[in-house]
C-alpha cells in the first residue's frame, strides 16, 4: 500500500523539499514578530512546515468530528509539492481514500489572503488591484504553460504586526481545513458514511443543483461538488464551533473567499470552450452564500454582502486586467 501511495503521489508532484526555506527577508520578518521563537522559524523548511500543517489540520478535523474516528483507517493524508492543482480524493482500494493537499493551492491561498488582508490594511485600492492582477497572472500562466512560461511571482506585503499575521494564518488554516474536508466529503459521498452524521440543508442544495442542469456536463458532477462543499462546511464548523456569532462569521468569510479566489482565477484563464468549470464554480458560489444564510442564524449575514462588494471593487477589475493580458499573450503564441 505504501508503494502504491508513493506511486500515486509521484504523478501529482513530489515530496516537499527540505532545502527550501523562507527568504532572508521573510525569515527576518518572522524573527521580528516572534523573537522568542526565531530559531524555530529559521529551522523550518518546506517539508517540515507542510508536515506540521497537515498533522495539525488532520488532528483538528478528527477532534471536531469525533464520529470520523470510527472510519479513521479509511483515510490516508499526504502533502504534495506541485506546480498544478492536485488537491483531491483518490480511491486506493479496500474502501480507503488518499486525501492530497498540494503546495500550488496552498501558495495561491496564502498570497491571495495576503493581498486581501494585508492589502486592505497597507495598500491603496490601485496598488491592491495591481497585486491581485499579478497573482492571477502568475498562477494562471503556471496552469496554462505548466510553469514553462509563467509570469513572475509578485512580491506580497510584509508581515508587520502579530494581529495581522494571526488573521492571515487563521483564514488560511480554515480554508485549507475546508479543502481537506471537501475531499473527505467526496469519499464519504461514495460510501454514504456521512448520512445522519451532519446537518444538511438538502432542499437548499437541490435548488442549486436544479439551476445548474443547463450546464454542459452531467448534473451528477455538480451535485457531488455542492454536496462535498456542504459536508466540508459543516465539518469545518464542527472544528471551530458554531455557537458564537463571531466565529461563524470568520469561518463563513474564509470559506466564501476560497470560492471567490478560484472563481476569478477561472475567469482569467478559462476559454469559452471550457465554461463548464466556471459555471460549476458559480453554482458553488451561490450555494455557499445560501449555506451561510442558513448557519448564520442570529440575523441577516450582511457581512457577506459587504465583503462581496469590497471584493468586486478590487478583485474583479484585477481579474479582467489579467484576463486581457493572458488572452493577448495566448493570441501571440507566447503562452
Amino acid at each position: 500500500m505504501n508503494e502504491l501511495i508513493k506511486l500515486i503521489v509521484s504523478t501529482l508532484g513530489r515530496e516537499h523539499p527540505t532545502n527550501l526555506k523562507a527568504t532572508p527577508d521573510r525569515s527576518q520578518q518572522y524573527s521580528n514578530l516572534f523573537p522568542d521563537n526565531k530559531d524555530f522559524f529559521k529551522s523550518l523548511n518546506s517539508k517540515s512546515a507542510s508536515d506540521i500543517a497537515m498533522n495539525t489540520y488532520v488532528k483538528k478535523i478528527f477532534q471536531g468530528n469525533p464520529w470520523l474516528e470510527e472510519i479513521r483507517d479509511d483515510f490516508i493524508f499526504s502533502n504534495v509539492y506541485s506546480d498544478k492543482e492536485s488537491t483531491k480524493s483518490i480511491p486506493i482500494g479496500d474502501g480507503k481514500s488518499l486525501i492530497v493537499l498540494d503546495s500550488h493551492i496552498q501558495k495561491y491561498l496564502w498570497m491571495m489572503n495576503k493581498s486581501h488582508i494585508y492589502g486592505g490594511f497597507n495598500l491603496s485600492s490601485e496598488e491592491n488591484i495591481q497585486l491581485y492582477a499579478e497573482i492571477f497572472l502568475h498562477f494562471s500562466s503556471i496552469i496554462i504553460s505548466n510553469s514553462k512560461k509563467a509570469f513572475p511571482k509578485p512580491k506580497t506585503p510584509s508581515h508587520k504586526t502579530k494581529e495581522e499575521f494571526y488573521t492571515l494564518a487563521l483564514h488560511t488554516e480554515i480554508q485549507e481545513i475546508f479543502l481537506i474536508c471537501h475531499e473527505i466529503g467526496h469519499a464519504l459521498i461514495k460510501t454514504q458514511k456521512h448520512e445522519d452524521r451532519i446537518d444538511t440543508v438538502s432542499q437548499v442544495r437541490s435548488r442549486f443543483i436544479e439551476e445548474s442542469l443547463n450546464l454542459s456536463a452531467s448534473s451528477e458532477l455538480v451535485d457531488e461538488e455542492i454536496m462535498a462543499d456542504e459536508i466540508a462546511f459543516e465539518m469545518t464548523l464542527n472544528v471551530y464551533g458554531r455557537d458564537k456569532q463571531e466565529i461563524v462569521e470568520v469561518i463563513s468569510t474564509a470559506i466564501f473567499l476560497v470560492i471567490r479566489y478560484f472563481l476569478w482565477l477561472r475567469v482569467v484563464y478559462k476559454t469559452s470552450e471550457e465554461d463548464f468549470e466556471l459555471g460549476m464554480w458559480l453554482s458553488r458560489n451561490s450555494f455557499i452564500r445560501e449555506k451561510v444564510r442558513h448557519v448564520y442564524h442570529w440575523n441577516s449575514p450582511d457581512f457577506l454582502i459587504m465583503l462581496l462588494e469590497y471584493l468586486e471593487e478590487r478583485m474583479e477589475p484585477a481579474a479582467l486586467i489579467a484576463k486581457e493580458m493572458v488572452d493577448e499573450v495566448r493570441a501571440a503564441g507566447e503562452l
